[in-house]
């Protein structure tokens, strides 16, 4: 998939959606059936997230595991192969490309 003109998303083969919905994801996935999947939401604002540590938690943590649950059983129902790979430091002191299990 590429971007034209001024980076719109316009693009219909992209989802706006919440990933903490395992009901949404589970139908997404089977219309969908995808060979990859990139996971990128989260939420990085560290003031708003020590206000709000649950909303944290539940779209950082939970959404993020629900996205890895719903990628694995999609990905490995038509023999994709699934890999993961986190570039981002979700940790202070942890170093960039550290895998977090």
């Amino acid at each position: 998939m590429e971007l034209h003109g001024h980076g719109l998303l316009d693009d219909e083969r992209i989802v706006l959606g919440d990933l903490r919905d395992r009901r949404a994801m589970d139908a997404l996935m089977a219309r969908v059936r995808p060979h990859v999947v990139f996971h990128a939401a989260a939420h990085k604002h560290l003031p708003l997230l020590e206000r709000y540590p649950v909303e944290g938690l539940r779209t950082n943590v939970l959404g993020t595991v629900n996205v890895r649950a719903r990628s694995l059983s999609a990905l490995t129902a038509h023999s994709a192969s699934p890999t993961a790979s986190d570039q981002d430091r979700l940790i202070p002191g942890v170093p960039r490309g550290s895998p977090v299990i």
